[in-house]
């Protein structure tokens, strides 16, 4: 009985997370462009759209149709920028999803996946483009092969069989950015379509550049583009991620412990940065580590300790938490922030929290349903995180059970270079 109610509260705490989550998002992201405290202003890449406004399934973006008999270019165009090593970056299709095509990245390089009725195929390669750079980006069709440019070179091409256009097959083209118009399933290689991605300069068959559904590309209206990006993934204020232990933890050793790398630079000075539950109870959080003012909160059981620490204003430190069997230590930077001992009761309890069964961890804030068991008031994280590490394992915000979409997955907004 107890397994089936944690997974009733599990779901209804993601619903709570994804239905709930949208006005706070839009009230936090309408203040970014005056608001960016550590970061000047969030200063925005005004003409170009943010592919990444979906996290869960393959939601696009942004669609549009495009009548193939009216076309006056075989090829479509943009400039692109990521950090994101996988997505979708734009998919096409005919006879509404019978034919397609999809351009995406696989480890950071470019990936066309082709399917009609003769032929499926399917190339990646090049070098990798997720540097956080603009790129040119050409998909042009020739007869029987899509030809890819970068930067201005051909870097690979698909043959594939196709039929002539006529009325009874078709010739309406939708385009999607960000994700897809079919099941993600269908694809000829599974991939994560969630991209964290921008294009600007697009050129769509000499058609329109409106879109027939999408975001319109305005200040505060949705995810938007920063002017200038660093890797990392970036809070507004607005949400939370949440992963299961069990997809970080390979084995249970002996002497189990517990231990959180990354690089953070918060623009307020208070929010929960980091926080284990019970996967199954949802019981009360046993293990959080929040931020406010120059003190990091740290809680572990029914141990509260508090860690000053000499931190400037919009600093990014370099935090370090170890839970062994017997002590706690935080460090920032080269530095022993804390050092305490832990009881053997709330070790036990933190470690069968992580493991019987698998925990949850969260990052930015808690669910509500936790809320009432926190100590201090709820306040959502904002900044970046970056080289996050749990476990000795690099932490993917693509792969969390659950994130908001209010949370930059691969980029983080950067100050502009010095004259």
């Amino acid at each position: 009985m107890k397994t089936h109610s944690g997974r009733l509260l599990t779901l209804l705490t993601l619903l709570h997370l994804s239905n709930g989550d949208t006005s706070h998002q839009e009230e936090t992201l309408k203040d970014q462009e005056g608001a960016g405290l550590c970061y000047g202003v969030y200063r925005q890449e005004t003409e170009a759209l943010n592919i990444g406004q979906h996290w869960a399934g393959a939601i696009p973006a942004a669609t549009k149709h495009i009548d193939l008999l009216q076309v006056t270019s075989p090829a479509s165009s943009f400039e692109f920028r990521t950090f994101d090593p996988e997505g979708v970056i734009f998919y096409g299709d005919t006879v509404w999803g019978q034919d397609w095509f999809m351009l995406g990245l696989r480890n950071g390089r470019p990936e066309i996946q082709v399917r009609n009725t003769f032929s499926p195929a399917s190339v990646s390669g090049c070098k990798q483009i997720n540097d956080g750079q603009w790129h040119l980006v050409s998909v042009r069709s020739e007869a029987n092969n899509i030809v890819l440019h970068v930067d201005q070179a051909e870097v690979f091409r698909v043959w594939h069989l196709s039929v002539p256009l006529n009325e009874s097959t078709g010739t309406i083209l939708r385009i999607a950015v960000g994700g897809m118009l079919a099941n993600q399933s269908n694809l000829l290689v599974p991939m994560n379509p969630a991209m964290d991605g921008c294009i600007r300069s697009w050129n769509w068959m000499n058609q329109t550049k409106n879109w027939l559904t999408g975001p319109p590309i305005k200040q505060g209206v949705s995810k938007h583009c920063f002017a200038h990006v660093h890797g990392g993934s970036f809070f507004s204020g607005a949400g939370m991620a949440i992963f299961r232990s069990k997809d970080l933890e390979h084995g249970v050793l002996k002497d189990w412990s517990l231990t959180l790398e990354m690089h953070i630079r918060p623009v307020k000075d208070t929010g929960l940065i980091f926080a284990v539950a019970d996967g199954s109870s949802y019981d009360r959080p046993i293990l959080s580590l929040r931020l406010n003012g120059q003190e990091y909160n740290l809680q572990v059981g029914s141990l509260m300790e508090t860690f000053s620490t000499a931190r400037m204003p919009c600093e990014e430190s370099r935090l370090a938490l170890v839970v062994t069997k017997t002590r706690i230590t935080l460090g920032r930077g080269d530095l022993l922030i804390g050092d305490a001992n832990i009881s053997d009761h709330d070790y036990q309890e933190l470690m069968e929290a992580w493991h019987n069964p698998p925990g949850r961890l969260f990052f930015g804030s808690l669910p509500k349903e936790l809320e009432k068991y926190d100590p201090e008031p709820m306040v959502f994280f904002e900044g970046c995180m970056r080289d996050v590490m749990v476990q000795g394992h690099p932490l993917d915000m693509d792969n969390a059970l659950f994130k908001s979409d209010s949370i930059w997955a691969h980029s983080c907004p950067q100050n502009p270079p010095s004259a």
